[in-house]
């Protein structure tokens, strides 16, 4: 890590983690001392874990997963239990604020300094070891600041496609009734009718990669997240071969998690921007003479078209919805009245010829 004069110049300095921080790893408890209605919270490597009767910390501190969730930074309010699957911040030394320090640690990418094993951990050496740039306190408070604003305006959009989630299906249903069942007689198309399904590139992430790549972690409960990304290095006949547009419905085929198998949302990056797609996702480009991509993501989200991939999967062993089988599947596209359904969504689409 280099400073530029002008940083130099403003007060910044070039520092360790281990000259203003000290960890300590957290300490075991078993499942039989948690219960839910306690009121201490117990921390893991990624999340809170259940709830205890006995605190472990009585200040409020910084929370790094260990194993597991290598390098997951967690806010933990005092009193709480952290568990051995996590380390936690013991001391802050004058000089280094608070919020400034989880906010670094996450830019820090932390889980990147874990051990490539069977079961990866994250020791404290590599993390206390680590450079950084510091600026003044004041500068810290101020970017604080900033970054907490941005936070805010991401749970408020967090909040707010969990809340489309809820609703847009529900419209969907009261204009076009289950697909399940088909009440009102609508026409069926199979999926390999309406769109091509696209799979994409398996490359190592490269920190000298020509182009971002769309991986599983960018496809959240919540829509797509491209505020964070992998580059890789791809030929120009990969890209091709790879490339998201515009429009494409990027769509979950694998079981890493329950809830994450056939989550979807559309791509919408400007084409001036290269973005390929990771081969465990595939991507929906669809055939706009016969359906709009929003109204397909519409019903990709629906309960009744996500119970019937998972249960698609549970009869297989490959943890995996075969492009094949995805496009032979007859769906009920409900072609009639798309435009309306999209309206009333407020997606302003252009006229289905």
């Amino acid at each position: 890590m280099k400073l530029s004069d002008n940083l130099r110049r403003r007060g910044w300095r070039k520092s360790i983690l281990g000259d203003h921080i000290a960890l300590s790893n957290g300490k075991g408890i078993t499942s039989s001392q948690m219960e839910a209605d306690k009121p201490i919270p117990v921390y893991g490597s990624g999340s809170i874990i259940g709830y205890t009767d006995k605190p472990l910390v009585f200040y409020d501190t910084i929370v790094i997963g260990r194993v597991g969730a290598c390098g997951t930074v967690q806010i933990a309010k005092a009193p709480c239990w952290i568990s051995d699957n996590a380390m936690y911040v013991t001391q802050i030394k004058p000089g280094l604020d608070f919020h400034f320090l989880f906010f670094l640690l996450n830019y820090l990418r932390l889980g990147t300094l874990a051990s490539r094993t069977t079961q990866p951990s994250l020791p404290q050496g590599p993390i206390l070891n680590h450079d950084f740039p510091l600026p003044p306190l004041p500068v810290q408070e101020r970017i604080v600041e900033i970054l907490q604003k941005a936070d805010e305006i991401r749970r408020k959009r967090k909040e707010a496609l969990e809340l489309a989630d809820k609703i847009l299906p529900a419209l969907f249903l009261e204009m076009f009734g289950d697909p399940a069942t088909n009440p009102k007689g609508w026409p069926k198309l199979p999926l390999g009718k309406c769109t091509a399904i696209r799979r994409g590139l398996s490359k190592r992430p490269s920190p000298t990669g020509n182009v971002p790549i769309v991986r599983i972690k960018n496809l959240t409960l919540w829509g797509l997240d491209l505020s964070w990304s992998e580059r890789v290095q791809a030929s120009p006949q990969e890209i091709e071969r790879g490339r998201l547009l515009p429009g494409d419905i990027v769509f979950s085929p694998l079981n890493g998690s329950i809830s994450h198998l056939a989550k979807s949302d559309v791509f919408t990056v400007p084409e001036t921007e290269i973005w390929v797609l990771d081969s465990n996702l595939c991507a929906f480009r669809v055939n706009e003479s016969v359906v709009r991509n929003r109204f397909l993501a519409a019903f990709l989200a629906l309960p009744s078209t996500l119970e019937l991939f998972r249960r698609r999967l549970a009869v297989k062993t490959s943890g995996k919805l075969s492009g094949t089988w995805m496009c032979g599947k007859s769906a009920q596209m409900l072609l009639k009245n798309q435009n309306y359904v999209l309206q009333v969504c407020c997606l302003n689409p252009s006229p289905v010829s």
